[in-house]
């Protein structure tokens, strides 16, 4: 897909990261992206969150956890653990669909 048929979403991580673009799909805007930065301390609301929540909330979250998690996936795998959405690893030029959660540990 080229970018001019997307819509680029930049999501800066940290002070001294570089920002990271997501793509959405122009025939899919039509829904709200909920960012949610969390430190290791917001991991038990985090999760009272998505195990309260529809698996169809027709949006999209962007979780950005300021912990150093020992593997990248750490974070979406306990995400995994109580939720039935989607749930990826950002990386460079991810594209957000709704009822995904998309994370990335800063």
């Amino acid at each position: 897909m080229d970018l001019d048929q997307t819509h680029l979403l930049r999501i800066k991580q940290a002070k001294d990261m570089p920002a990271l673009p997501l793509l959405r799909y122009k025939r899919n805007c039509h829904f709200p992206i909920v960012a949610i930065g969390i430190s290791v301390g917001g991991l038990d609301a985090l999760k009272k969150l998505f195990a309260n929540i529809s698996p169809h909330p027709d949006m999209a979250f962007v979780v950005a956890a300021h912990h150093d998690f020992c593997h990248e996936n750490d974070l979406v795998e306990l995400i995994r653990s109580y939720t039935q959405m989607d749930t990826v690893l950002i990386r460079d030029r991810t594209y957000i669909n709704q009822n995904t959660i998309l994370c990335k540990s800063a």
